[in-house]
Protein backbone atom coordinates (compact mmCIF):
# COMPACT_ATOMS: atom_id res chain seq x y z
CA UNK A 1 0.00 0.00 0.00
CA UNK A 2 2.82 2.41 0.81
CA UNK A 3 4.34 1.73 -2.58
CA UNK A 4 1.09 2.59 -4.36
CA UNK A 5 0.60 5.85 -2.46
CA UNK A 6 4.16 6.96 -3.16
CA UNK A 7 3.68 6.13 -6.81
CA UNK A 8 0.57 8.27 -7.05
CA UNK A 9 2.38 11.22 -5.54
CA UNK A 10 5.31 10.84 -7.92
CA UNK A 11 3.03 10.56 -10.94
CA UNK A 12 1.20 13.74 -9.98
CA UNK A 13 4.55 15.46 -9.63
CA UNK A 14 5.78 14.36 -13.05
CA UNK A 15 2.52 15.33 -14.72
CA UNK A 16 2.85 18.80 -13.20
CA UNK A 17 6.50 19.34 -14.11
CA UNK A 18 7.25 22.22 -16.47
CA UNK A 19 8.17 21.15 -19.99
CA UNK A 20 11.66 22.67 -19.77
CA UNK A 21 12.52 20.36 -16.89
CA UNK A 22 12.17 17.42 -19.25
CA UNK A 23 14.71 18.74 -21.76
CA UNK A 24 17.30 16.18 -22.78
CA UNK A 25 20.56 17.36 -24.31
CA UNK A 26 22.31 14.93 -26.62
CA UNK A 27 25.02 14.95 -29.24
CA UNK A 28 26.67 12.76 -31.83
CA UNK A 29 28.92 12.42 -34.85
CA UNK A 30 29.52 10.09 -37.79
CA UNK A 31 32.56 8.25 -36.48
CA UNK A 32 32.79 5.43 -39.03
CA UNK A 33 32.37 7.65 -42.07
CA UNK A 34 29.28 5.94 -43.49
CA UNK A 35 27.27 9.16 -43.68
CA UNK A 36 25.08 8.30 -40.66
CA UNK A 37 25.41 8.77 -36.91
CA UNK A 38 23.32 5.73 -35.96
CA UNK A 39 25.95 3.21 -34.84
CA UNK A 40 26.74 2.36 -31.23
CA UNK A 41 28.92 5.04 -29.67
CA UNK A 42 28.11 7.67 -32.28
CA UNK A 43 25.51 9.40 -30.09
CA UNK A 44 25.43 10.07 -26.38
CA UNK A 45 23.66 12.06 -23.69
CA UNK A 46 25.38 15.33 -22.78
CA UNK A 47 26.06 16.28 -19.18
CA UNK A 48 26.76 19.54 -17.40
CA UNK A 49 30.37 20.27 -16.45
CA UNK A 50 32.07 23.46 -15.17
CA UNK A 51 34.58 25.35 -17.23
CA UNK A 52 38.11 24.58 -16.05
CA UNK A 53 38.93 26.84 -13.12
CA UNK A 54 35.51 28.51 -13.16
CA UNK A 55 32.13 28.01 -11.57
CA UNK A 56 29.87 28.44 -14.61
CA UNK A 57 28.94 25.23 -16.43
CA UNK A 58 28.27 24.16 -19.99
CA UNK A 59 26.81 21.07 -21.66
CA UNK A 60 29.55 18.62 -22.55
CA UNK A 61 29.42 16.00 -25.29
CA UNK A 62 31.38 12.82 -24.50
CA UNK A 63 31.54 11.82 -28.18
CA UNK A 64 35.11 12.46 -29.46
CA UNK A 65 36.07 13.93 -26.08
CA UNK A 66 39.76 14.88 -26.03
CA UNK A 67 42.16 15.95 -23.28
CA UNK A 68 43.04 19.62 -23.36
CA UNK A 69 46.69 20.67 -23.59
CA UNK A 70 48.61 22.82 -21.11
CA UNK A 71 49.38 26.29 -22.45
CA UNK A 72 53.10 27.25 -22.64
CA UNK A 73 54.77 30.32 -24.14
CA UNK A 74 58.33 31.17 -25.00
CA UNK A 75 60.22 33.03 -22.25
CA UNK A 76 61.88 36.39 -22.88
CA UNK A 77 65.69 36.12 -22.84
CA UNK A 78 67.30 39.17 -21.30
CA UNK A 79 70.58 39.63 -23.10
CA UNK A 80 72.51 41.08 -20.13
CA UNK A 81 75.55 40.07 -18.17
CA UNK A 82 75.42 40.07 -14.39
CA UNK A 83 79.13 39.28 -13.76
CA UNK A 84 81.27 42.33 -12.92
CA UNK A 85 83.46 43.35 -15.82
CA UNK A 86 81.56 41.26 -18.41
CA UNK A 87 79.58 42.76 -21.27
CA UNK A 88 77.26 41.19 -23.84
CA UNK A 89 78.67 40.74 -27.37
CA UNK A 90 75.75 40.43 -29.81
CA UNK A 91 77.92 39.08 -32.65
CA UNK A 92 78.91 36.02 -30.66
CA UNK A 93 75.79 35.97 -28.40
CA UNK A 94 77.78 35.74 -25.18
CA UNK A 95 79.22 37.67 -22.28
CA UNK A 96 82.95 38.55 -22.59
CA UNK A 97 85.61 40.29 -20.51
CA UNK A 98 89.28 41.12 -21.21
CA UNK A 99 91.78 38.71 -19.67
CA UNK A 100 93.36 40.20 -16.56
CA UNK A 101 94.48 37.78 -13.91
CA UNK A 102 92.82 34.58 -15.21
CA UNK A 103 89.16 33.74 -15.99
CA UNK A 104 87.59 33.08 -12.65
CA UNK A 105 84.09 31.67 -13.06
CA UNK A 106 84.35 31.74 -16.86
CA UNK A 107 86.11 30.13 -19.82
CA UNK A 108 89.16 31.29 -21.76
CA UNK A 109 89.01 31.99 -25.52
CA UNK A 110 92.64 31.82 -26.76
CA UNK A 111 91.74 33.12 -30.21
CA UNK A 112 90.32 36.38 -28.91
CA UNK A 113 92.26 36.29 -25.63
CA UNK A 114 89.12 36.99 -23.62
CA UNK A 115 87.10 35.33 -20.89
CA UNK A 116 83.51 34.40 -21.79
CA UNK A 117 80.44 33.09 -19.93
CA UNK A 118 77.71 32.08 -22.45
CA UNK A 119 75.14 30.95 -19.82
CA UNK A 120 74.61 34.28 -18.12
CA UNK A 121 71.46 35.24 -20.07
CA UNK A 122 68.33 35.10 -17.82
CA UNK A 123 64.90 33.83 -19.14
CA UNK A 124 61.88 35.72 -17.78
CA UNK A 125 58.09 35.20 -18.18
CA UNK A 126 55.87 38.25 -18.75
CA UNK A 127 52.92 36.01 -17.71
CA UNK A 128 52.88 32.63 -16.03
CA UNK A 129 55.77 30.95 -14.31
CA UNK A 130 59.04 29.65 -15.73
CA UNK A 131 59.14 25.83 -15.99
CA UNK A 132 62.74 24.68 -15.58
CA UNK A 133 61.98 21.23 -17.05
CA UNK A 134 60.60 22.52 -20.33
CA UNK A 135 62.36 25.85 -20.52
CA UNK A 136 58.97 27.45 -21.20
CA UNK A 137 56.54 29.76 -19.44
CA UNK A 138 53.65 27.77 -17.94
CA UNK A 139 50.46 29.83 -18.33
CA UNK A 140 48.57 27.49 -15.95
CA UNK A 141 45.71 27.37 -18.47
CA UNK A 142 44.50 24.81 -21.03
CA UNK A 143 43.37 24.96 -24.65
CA UNK A 144 41.62 22.44 -26.88
CA UNK A 145 43.86 20.82 -29.53
CA UNK A 146 40.78 20.43 -31.78
CA UNK A 147 40.18 24.17 -32.07
CA UNK A 148 38.50 26.91 -30.09
CA UNK A 149 36.32 24.65 -27.94
CA UNK A 150 35.87 25.12 -24.20
CA UNK A 151 37.89 23.06 -21.76
CA UNK A 152 35.61 21.62 -19.09
CA UNK A 153 36.28 19.90 -15.81
CA UNK A 154 34.95 16.38 -16.45
CA UNK A 155 36.46 14.89 -13.30
CA UNK A 156 39.86 13.88 -14.67
CA UNK A 157 43.36 15.15 -13.97
CA UNK A 158 43.15 17.47 -16.96
CA UNK A 159 40.11 19.15 -18.54
CA UNK A 160 38.50 17.85 -21.73
CA UNK A 161 36.90 19.35 -24.81
CA UNK A 162 34.62 18.06 -27.53
CA UNK A 163 34.00 19.35 -31.07
CA UNK A 164 30.36 18.24 -31.03
CA UNK A 165 27.61 20.62 -29.90
CA UNK A 166 24.83 19.53 -27.54
CA UNK A 167 21.25 19.99 -28.65
CA UNK A 168 17.94 19.84 -26.85
CA UNK A 169 16.27 16.87 -28.55
CA UNK A 170 13.00 17.76 -26.84
CA UNK A 171 12.87 20.76 -29.18
CA UNK A 172 11.04 19.70 -32.37
CA UNK A 173 13.31 21.94 -34.41
CA UNK A 174 16.32 19.84 -33.36
CA UNK A 175 14.82 16.33 -33.62
CA UNK A 176 13.09 15.79 -36.95
CA UNK A 177 11.28 12.62 -38.02
CA UNK A 178 11.41 12.38 -41.81
CA UNK A 179 8.97 9.49 -42.23
CA UNK A 180 5.45 9.02 -40.85
CA UNK A 181 5.44 7.39 -37.42
CA UNK A 182 2.85 4.87 -38.60
CA UNK A 183 2.20 3.48 -42.05
CA UNK A 184 -0.41 0.76 -41.53
CA UNK A 185 -0.13 -2.11 -43.93
CA UNK A 186 -3.83 -2.22 -44.78
CA UNK A 187 -6.10 0.76 -45.05
CA UNK A 188 -9.46 1.65 -46.56
CA UNK A 189 -8.57 4.68 -48.66
CA UNK A 190 -11.51 4.94 -51.01
CA UNK A 191 -15.24 5.56 -51.03
CA UNK A 192 -17.70 2.69 -51.29
CA UNK A 193 -21.43 2.44 -51.87
CA UNK A 194 -24.03 1.00 -49.49
CA UNK A 195 -23.12 -2.54 -50.61
CA UNK A 196 -19.42 -2.03 -50.06
CA UNK A 197 -18.53 -1.69 -53.74
CA UNK A 198 -15.62 0.58 -54.55
CA UNK A 199 -16.69 3.88 -56.13
CA UNK A 200 -13.18 4.99 -57.06
CA UNK A 201 -10.43 3.50 -59.17
CA UNK A 202 -9.95 -0.24 -58.67
CA UNK A 203 -6.38 -1.52 -58.45
CA UNK A 204 -5.30 -5.14 -58.66
CA UNK A 205 -2.38 -6.43 -56.57
CA UNK A 206 -1.88 -3.12 -54.81
CA UNK A 207 0.93 -2.77 -52.33
CA UNK A 208 1.66 -0.54 -49.37
CA UNK A 209 4.73 1.58 -48.68
CA UNK A 210 6.11 0.46 -45.35
CA UNK A 211 9.34 0.30 -43.38
CA UNK A 212 11.37 -1.46 -40.73
CA UNK A 213 14.31 -0.04 -38.82
CA UNK A 214 17.76 -1.52 -38.21
CA UNK A 215 19.68 -0.64 -35.05
CA UNK A 216 19.87 3.06 -34.22
CA UNK A 217 18.96 5.78 -31.74
CA UNK A 218 15.19 5.14 -31.80
CA UNK A 219 15.06 1.33 -31.59
CA UNK A 220 18.37 0.60 -29.83
CA UNK A 221 21.80 -0.03 -31.31
CA UNK A 222 21.77 -3.81 -30.79
CA UNK A 223 18.16 -4.22 -31.89
CA UNK A 224 17.62 -4.90 -35.61
CA UNK A 225 13.86 -4.63 -36.06
CA UNK A 226 14.21 -5.85 -39.65
CA UNK A 227 15.59 -9.19 -38.55
CA UNK A 228 13.45 -12.27 -39.05
CA UNK A 229 15.57 -15.33 -39.67
CA UNK A 230 13.02 -17.48 -41.53
CA UNK A 231 10.00 -16.98 -43.79
CA UNK A 232 7.00 -16.78 -41.51
CA UNK A 233 3.93 -16.64 -43.75
CA UNK A 234 3.05 -18.40 -46.98
CA UNK A 235 0.37 -17.84 -49.58
CA UNK A 236 -1.09 -21.26 -48.87
CA UNK A 237 -1.96 -20.18 -45.32
CA UNK A 238 -2.72 -16.49 -45.69
CA UNK A 239 -3.50 -15.31 -49.21
CA UNK A 240 -6.41 -12.91 -49.12
CA UNK A 241 -6.65 -13.41 -45.35
CA UNK A 242 -3.72 -11.09 -44.74
CA UNK A 243 -6.08 -9.08 -42.51
CA UNK A 244 -5.89 -11.93 -40.02
CA UNK A 245 -2.10 -11.76 -40.08
CA UNK A 246 -2.06 -8.00 -39.47
CA UNK A 247 -4.53 -8.43 -36.60
CA UNK A 248 -2.39 -11.20 -35.18
CA UNK A 249 0.71 -9.00 -35.22
CA UNK A 250 -1.10 -6.37 -33.19
CA UNK A 251 -2.26 -8.98 -30.67
CA UNK A 252 1.14 -10.57 -30.25
CA UNK A 253 2.84 -7.18 -30.05
CA UNK A 254 0.57 -6.18 -27.17
CA UNK A 255 1.30 -9.51 -25.54
CA UNK A 256 5.02 -8.78 -25.79
CA UNK A 257 4.50 -5.37 -24.18
CA UNK A 258 2.60 -6.96 -21.30
CA UNK A 259 5.41 -9.47 -20.85
CA UNK A 260 8.09 -6.78 -20.90
CA UNK A 261 6.38 -4.48 -18.40
CA UNK A 262 5.47 -7.45 -16.20
CA UNK A 263 9.13 -8.35 -16.03
CA UNK A 264 10.13 -4.76 -15.17
CA UNK A 265 7.45 -4.67 -12.43
CA UNK A 266 8.73 -7.93 -11.00
CA UNK A 267 12.24 -6.50 -10.61
CA UNK A 268 10.98 -3.27 -9.00
CA UNK A 269 12.29 -1.16 -11.90
CA UNK A 270 8.74 -0.17 -12.81
CA UNK A 271 5.33 -0.15 -11.23
CA UNK A 272 1.76 0.20 -12.48
CA UNK A 273 -1.16 2.12 -11.02
CA UNK A 274 -4.67 2.90 -12.24
CA UNK A 275 -5.14 6.64 -12.36
CA UNK A 276 -7.79 8.81 -14.02
CA UNK A 277 -9.14 6.09 -16.28
CA UNK A 278 -5.65 5.04 -17.30
CA UNK A 279 -3.28 2.32 -16.20
CA UNK A 280 0.11 4.03 -16.00
CA UNK A 281 3.41 2.14 -16.07
CA UNK A 282 5.93 4.22 -14.16
CA UNK A 283 9.74 4.12 -14.05
CA UNK A 284 10.70 4.08 -10.37
CA UNK A 285 14.26 5.31 -10.95
CA UNK A 286 13.89 8.54 -12.89
CA UNK A 287 10.24 9.51 -12.52
CA UNK A 288 9.14 9.05 -16.12
CA UNK A 289 6.02 7.39 -17.47
CA UNK A 290 6.94 4.43 -19.64
CA UNK A 291 3.47 3.65 -20.98
CA UNK A 292 -0.22 4.14 -20.34
CA UNK A 293 -3.29 2.17 -21.41
CA UNK A 294 -6.99 2.80 -21.11
CA UNK A 295 -8.48 1.04 -18.10
CA UNK A 296 -10.36 -2.10 -19.00
CA UNK A 297 -8.34 -3.00 -22.09
CA UNK A 298 -6.63 -6.37 -22.28
CA UNK A 299 -3.19 -4.77 -22.07
CA UNK A 300 -4.14 -2.72 -19.01
CA UNK A 301 -5.63 -5.79 -17.32
CA UNK A 302 -2.46 -7.78 -17.92
CA UNK A 303 -0.20 -5.07 -16.52
CA UNK A 304 -2.36 -4.61 -13.41
CA UNK A 305 -2.45 -8.38 -12.87
CA UNK A 306 1.35 -8.38 -12.84
CA UNK A 307 1.38 -5.42 -10.43
CA UNK A 308 -1.00 -7.24 -8.11
CA UNK A 309 1.19 -10.32 -8.09
CA UNK A 310 4.33 -8.26 -7.45
CA UNK A 311 2.66 -6.27 -4.65
CA UNK A 312 1.67 -9.53 -2.93
CA UNK A 313 5.38 -10.33 -2.78
CA UNK A 314 4.99 -14.09 -2.98
CA UNK A 315 5.65 -14.69 -6.66
CA UNK A 316 8.94 -15.08 -8.51
CA UNK A 317 9.83 -13.08 -11.59
CA UNK A 318 8.53 -15.88 -13.78
CA UNK A 319 5.31 -16.00 -11.77
CA UNK A 320 4.77 -12.27 -12.16
CA UNK A 321 5.28 -12.40 -15.91
CA UNK A 322 3.03 -15.42 -16.18
CA UNK A 323 0.33 -13.58 -14.26
CA UNK A 324 0.64 -10.56 -16.54
CA UNK A 325 0.36 -12.70 -19.66
CA UNK A 326 -2.59 -14.74 -18.41
CA UNK A 327 -5.11 -12.63 -20.35
CA UNK A 328 -3.11 -13.31 -23.50
CA UNK A 329 -2.44 -16.98 -22.84
CA UNK A 330 -4.70 -18.13 -25.66
CA UNK A 331 -3.29 -15.76 -28.28
CA UNK A 332 -0.88 -18.23 -29.79
CA UNK A 333 -3.60 -20.82 -30.20
CA UNK A 334 -6.38 -18.58 -31.47
CA UNK A 335 -7.39 -19.43 -35.07
CA UNK A 336 -6.99 -15.79 -36.12
CA UNK A 337 -3.39 -15.73 -34.92
CA UNK A 338 -2.16 -19.24 -35.66
CA UNK A 339 -0.48 -18.13 -38.89
CA UNK A 340 1.66 -15.67 -36.98
CA UNK A 341 3.16 -18.07 -34.44
CA UNK A 342 6.58 -18.10 -36.07
CA UNK A 343 6.94 -14.33 -35.97
CA UNK A 344 6.82 -14.36 -32.17
CA UNK A 345 10.60 -14.65 -32.32
CA UNK A 346 10.64 -11.15 -33.82
CA UNK A 347 8.25 -9.85 -31.17
CA UNK A 348 10.69 -11.07 -28.51
CA UNK A 349 12.65 -7.94 -29.42
CA UNK A 350 9.92 -5.90 -27.80
CA UNK A 351 9.94 -7.90 -24.60
CA UNK A 352 13.71 -8.08 -24.11
CA UNK A 353 15.03 -5.43 -26.48
CA UNK A 354 14.11 -1.88 -27.42
CA UNK A 355 11.45 -0.07 -29.38
CA UNK A 356 10.42 -2.18 -32.36
CA UNK A 357 6.95 -1.08 -33.43
CA UNK A 358 4.14 -3.24 -34.82
CA UNK A 359 4.98 -1.87 -38.25
CA UNK A 360 8.62 -2.95 -37.87
CA UNK A 361 7.53 -6.46 -36.99
CA UNK A 362 4.92 -6.60 -39.72
CA UNK A 363 7.39 -5.42 -42.37
CA UNK A 364 10.15 -7.76 -41.17
CA UNK A 365 7.77 -10.69 -41.29
CA UNK A 366 6.50 -9.91 -44.79
CA UNK A 367 9.90 -8.91 -46.23
CA UNK A 368 11.58 -12.08 -45.00
CA UNK A 369 8.66 -14.05 -46.43
CA UNK A 370 9.32 -12.50 -49.87
CA UNK A 371 6.10 -10.47 -49.88
CA UNK A 372 7.93 -7.15 -50.41
CA UNK A 373 9.93 -5.28 -53.02
CA UNK A 374 12.95 -3.55 -51.46
CA UNK A 375 13.31 0.16 -52.31
CA UNK A 376 16.36 1.23 -50.32
CA UNK A 377 17.49 2.66 -47.01
CA UNK A 378 16.86 6.26 -46.02
CA UNK A 379 17.09 8.43 -42.92
CA UNK A 380 14.06 8.34 -40.64
CA UNK A 381 15.25 10.55 -37.81
CA UNK A 382 17.74 13.41 -37.94
CA UNK A 383 19.32 15.59 -35.25
CA UNK A 384 20.42 19.14 -35.90
CA UNK A 385 24.24 19.45 -36.07
CA UNK A 386 24.55 15.64 -35.82
CA UNK A 387 22.89 14.07 -38.86
CA UNK A 388 20.89 10.89 -39.25
CA UNK A 389 20.55 8.92 -35.99
CA UNK A 390 18.03 6.32 -37.22
CA UNK A 391 17.72 4.67 -40.60
CA UNK A 392 14.77 2.83 -42.10
CA UNK A 393 14.54 0.21 -44.82
CA UNK A 394 11.71 0.94 -47.21
CA UNK A 395 9.58 -1.59 -49.07
CA UNK A 396 6.48 -1.99 -51.16
CA UNK A 397 4.77 -4.92 -49.44
CA UNK A 398 1.88 -6.95 -50.82
CA UNK A 399 -0.72 -9.31 -49.43
CA UNK A 400 0.83 -12.37 -51.07
CA UNK A 401 4.02 -13.57 -52.68
CA UNK A 402 2.16 -13.97 -55.97
CA UNK A 403 1.19 -10.28 -55.90
CA UNK A 404 4.83 -9.28 -55.44
CA UNK A 405 6.00 -11.59 -58.26
CA UNK A 406 3.36 -10.32 -60.69
CA UNK A 407 4.16 -6.74 -59.78
CA UNK A 408 7.93 -7.14 -60.26
CA UNK A 409 7.67 -9.04 -63.55
CA UNK A 410 4.53 -7.35 -64.87
CA UNK A 411 5.41 -3.68 -64.44
CA UNK A 412 8.25 -3.69 -67.02
CA UNK A 413 5.74 -5.02 -69.59
CA UNK A 414 3.58 -1.89 -69.34
CA UNK A 415 4.32 1.52 -70.81
CA UNK A 416 2.78 3.21 -67.74
CA UNK A 417 5.61 1.85 -65.55
CA UNK A 418 8.49 1.63 -68.02
CA UNK A 419 11.39 -0.87 -68.15
CA UNK A 420 12.51 -0.06 -64.59
CA UNK A 421 9.07 -0.73 -63.12
CA UNK A 422 8.72 2.84 -61.82
CA UNK A 423 8.88 1.93 -58.13
CA UNK A 424 9.58 5.53 -57.21
CA UNK A 425 12.19 6.17 -54.56
CA UNK A 426 12.65 5.11 -50.97
CA UNK A 427 11.45 8.56 -49.97
CA UNK A 428 8.41 8.48 -52.27
CA UNK A 429 7.50 4.89 -53.15
CA UNK A 430 5.11 4.00 -55.93
CA UNK A 431 3.35 0.86 -54.72
CA UNK A 432 0.11 1.16 -56.67
CA UNK A 433 -1.53 -1.85 -58.23
CA UNK A 434 -2.62 -2.45 -61.80
CA UNK A 435 -5.79 -0.96 -63.19
CA UNK A 436 -8.12 -3.56 -64.76
CA UNK A 437 -7.07 -2.34 -68.21
CA UNK A 438 -3.36 -2.70 -67.35
CA UNK A 439 -3.92 -6.11 -65.82
CA UNK A 440 -5.56 -7.34 -69.06
CA UNK A 441 -2.45 -6.34 -70.99
CA UNK A 442 -0.09 -8.53 -68.93
CA UNK A 443 1.48 -11.52 -70.66
CA UNK A 444 1.47 -14.14 -67.91
CA UNK A 445 3.49 -16.53 -70.07
CA UNK A 446 6.43 -14.21 -69.37
CA UNK A 447 5.93 -14.29 -65.57
CA UNK A 448 7.85 -16.98 -63.69
CA UNK A 449 5.84 -18.29 -60.71
CA UNK A 450 8.30 -21.03 -59.71
CA UNK A 451 9.06 -19.59 -56.27
CA UNK A 452 5.34 -19.15 -55.57
CA UNK A 453 4.51 -22.82 -56.17
CA UNK A 454 7.11 -23.85 -53.58
CA UNK A 455 5.11 -22.24 -50.79
CA UNK A 456 2.02 -24.28 -51.48
CA UNK A 457 3.89 -27.46 -50.56
CA UNK A 458 5.03 -26.24 -47.14
CA UNK A 459 3.90 -27.96 -43.95
CA UNK A 460 2.63 -25.03 -41.91
CA UNK A 461 1.34 -27.17 -39.06
CA UNK A 462 4.78 -28.50 -38.23
CA UNK A 463 6.28 -25.02 -38.49
CA UNK A 464 3.78 -23.70 -35.96
CA UNK A 465 4.55 -26.46 -33.46
CA UNK A 466 8.30 -25.88 -33.90
CA UNK A 467 7.86 -22.13 -33.43
CA UNK A 468 5.87 -22.52 -30.23
CA UNK A 469 8.51 -24.84 -28.79
CA UNK A 470 11.26 -22.41 -29.77
CA UNK A 471 9.49 -19.49 -28.12
CA UNK A 472 9.05 -21.38 -24.86
CA UNK A 473 12.70 -22.43 -24.90
CA UNK A 474 13.96 -18.87 -25.56
CA UNK A 475 11.86 -17.43 -22.75
CA UNK A 476 13.21 -20.01 -20.31
CA UNK A 477 16.79 -19.35 -21.43
CA UNK A 478 16.31 -15.60 -20.92
CA UNK A 479 15.10 -15.98 -17.34
CA UNK A 480 17.93 -18.39 -16.55
CA UNK A 481 20.45 -15.78 -17.75
CA UNK A 482 19.04 -12.93 -15.66
CA UNK A 483 18.75 -14.81 -12.38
Amino acid sequence: MRRTVALLVMICFVMGMPVNALAVFSCGADLNGDGFADAAGETAACYSAPLWGQDNSQWFCPVQATDCQRDFTQPVIEQTCSLPGFSYVELRDRCESPVSSGCSGAQYDPTLNVCFASSLATPTCPTGTYDQATGMCDQETYSCPLGGYSCLDTGGAVPQCSPNPCIDVANPANDVTLLPSKEPMLQNDGQVDANGNCLGEIYIFSGKATKCRPGGMTVGYANDCCDSSDPVVMDSTTGSKINNVASAISTVYEMAQVGYYSYQISTGAMAAVEYGGQVVVYNMANGTIAASYASGTATASGVMAAQGTATAGAATTTGTVTSGLSSYASALFNPTTIAIAIVVMVVMKVMFGDGCSPEDIETAMLANSDYCHYLGTICERKWKFVGCVQRAKRFCCFNSKMARIVQEQGRPQLRAFGPSGDWGTAENPNCRGFTPQEFQQLDFSRIDLTEYFGDIQQNMSQKIQDAQSTVQQKVQEHYQQIR
